[in-house]
């Protein structure tokens, strides 16, 4: 099964896209669309339209897993037993 409902072009090995539809940022990020809004009116994700198609910037997805990785502590491993 493919996150977007239309076929896109293969990428070159190495390149990212610019845009993402945005059924494909949330799949890509694993969030439901009320998440998805909540960050895009925080400015953490960032949406443009070319012909009126609303686009998620890629780099701004990029950004956001960058920012939650480095505020997250590292875990141990181990589970805290009751």
């Amino acid at each position: 099964m493919s996150i977007c409902s239309t076929a896109a072009p293969k990428l070159p090995s190495g390149m990212k896209p610019l845009t993402v539809r945005l059924n494909a940022a949330k799949a890509l990020l694993g969030i439901g669309t009320t998440k998805f809004y909540e960050l895009v009116n925080a400015g953490k994700i960032t949406i443009i339209k070319i012909d009126g198609m609303p686009l998620a910037e890629y780099a701004s997805l990029e950004k956001l897993i960058e920012a939650g990785a480095q505020s997250q502590p590292a875990k141990s491993g181990k589970r805290a037993v009751a």
